[in-house]
């Protein structure tokens, strides 16, 4: 009898719901410390991620760097002219350029054709002519027609050529010039200076029929002669290229003309601007690299290789006989002291200093005494084609590093974020169908739990009524 009280005592519901807890607790546990990990892995590839970021951006700025370091080294050139008056001179090409004073004579300038038509004696300009012809304009090799008919006044002529210049695209232009009341002439003129924009007119009328236009203003090139040598050009502004030089022609200079000199200016302050900018961006690049190893991510190859890279390049040597000036180092850009570079992180939840050893410095009081006194050589040293020290920093941005498998720093950046991106994919897939899993498992055990707790209440019923029939029985005896 006191075996089969218990399940009578028993609070089915709470008993079934204690243990269904403790097996949801376990089961939690053991999901809990999986996210962490997976969570961990997450946090690991963006960090990863992060990093590759930055440093695309940076090797991009380098890049740009490295071009202004190369155009500083270009020779450039400080143009007057003697008489602005005469004429105006702009650099547009530093390496067409020829230093010294060049003489400019100036004997003819470039001139727009302007033609005119006979008289016409008329109230105003929208009285009919009563004439009828065609009249045919042209530049070059395109012409285009114009009929006049008797009902077309001068006003009307001149707009129907406009229409057609318009239409045609040619630089003709016409006016109606009124030159005492009553009396009015049609002028057509070259909206372009230079023989080869003379306007050619043909008409098809004769006498009372015929414009009778007659060139009063002729076409002409412009004709000047720089140290000696003649040349001719269609206009006298904005498109005489000379030896590097934009000339404008404003005026007539006849023998002995006027002098152009073109000086060689200082590149010193330009140049060395340029390779602070590109120090600059390189330290930024060591302190991503060399933060991140101390935040955990030392055992990335890829930033190990991409600064063991930078390091080797900017630390080579280039051979020259007698030249004093074969490193970076001999012309004022050195490493740092990693006291003078102590950046604070949080490593692991708590504060932490980190001295950055790969930080370069430029002396731009010994730069300056480099460039001034022998600034070819320094050019060579940075941006000669074959062995110039920022020759090699730009190719290994671009060509293979070690070998055909490891490939450029792009390469390695490119296919190493490719990999984390790839990787953070896949822990967020797991992340996911591991919170899947546990909630299967939740609705799995509370499935289970509640058909135990049926068979439970079933089982506490039979011993119920058990009880009563055996109590029953005794009670007969």
């Amino acid at each position: 009898m006191s075996d089969l009280t218990w399940i009578g005592s028993l609070d089915v519901h709470a008993w079934t719901l204690d243990q269904m807890n403790r097996e949801m607790s376990h089961v939690a546990d053991s999901s809990v410390k999986q996210a962490k990990m997976l969570n961990f892995e997450k946090s690991c590839f963006d960090k990863k991620i992060s990093t590759y970021g930055q440093l695309d951006n940076l090797f991009a700025t380098l890049k740009q760097n490295l071009q202004a370091v190369t155009t500083a080294f270009a020779p450039n050139f400080q143009v007057s002219s003697s008489n602005s008056a005469v004429a105006t001179t702009q650099l547009v090409d530093s390496s067409s350029a020829s230093a010294g004073s060049h003489t400019l004579i100036v004997t003819q300038l470039a001139q727009a054709e302007s033609l005119t038509s006979k008289n016409y004696v008329v109230s105003n300009s929208s009285t009919p002519l009563n004439m009828s012809e065609t009249l045919t304009l042209s530049v070059g090799a395109v012409n285009f027609p114009v009929p006049i008919a008797t009902t077309d006044s001068i006003q009307a002529i001149a707009d129907n050529i406009n229409q057609g210049a318009s239409e045609n695209n040619l630089g003709i232009t016409a006016s109606v010039i009124s030159t005492s009341p009553g009396n009015f002439q049609l002028m057509i003129a070259s909206t372009s200076t230079g023989t080869a924009n003379q306007v050619v007119v043909s008409e098809s009328g004769s006498g009372s029929n015929a414009l009778a236009l007659q060139e009063i203003i002729p076409a002409k090139d412009a004709e000047f002669s720089y140290d000696g040598i003649g040349f001719t050009g269609q206009s006298s502004n904005s498109n005489i290229m000379i030896q590097g030089l934009n000339i404008s022609l404003l005026s007539l200079a006849p023998t002995p003309g006027i002098t152009i000199n073109v000086s060689p200016t200082s590149q010193v302050a330009t140049t060395t601007t340029a390779l602070q900018n590109l120090i600059t961006t390189y330290n930024q690049i060591d302190s991503v690299i060399e933060q991140a190893q101390a935040a955990g991510q030392n055992t990335d190859t890829t930033l190990s290789l991409v600064l063991s890279v930078l390091q080797n390049v900017m630390k080579s040597y280039t051979s020259g006989s007698g030249n004093m000036y074969n490193s970076l180092g001999s012309i004022g850009i050195s490493q740092d002291d990693p006291k003078n570079h102590i950046i604070e992180m949080n490593i692991g939840g708590e504060k932490t200093l980190v001295s950055l050893y790969g930080q370069l410095t430029l002396d731009t009081g010994a730069l300056s005494i480099a460039l001034s006194s022998n600034f070819n050589s320094i050019q060579s040293l940075l941006t000669d084609a074959s062995s110039g020290i920022f020759t090699k920093l730009s190719n290994s941005l671009t060509i293979d590093l070690t070998s055909p498998t490891s490939g450029s720093i792009r390469k390695l950046l490119d296919n190493s974020e490719q990999s984390a991106e790839s990787g953070l994919e896949g822990i967020m897939t797991e992340i996911s169908e591991g919170k899947d899993q546990l909630e299967e498992t939740k609705q799995s055990l509370l499935a289970k739990y509640a058909n135990l707790e049926g068979m439970l209440e079933k089982l506490k019923m039979q011993s119920l009524m058990l009880t009563q029939q055996i109590a029953m029985m005794s009670s007969s005896h």
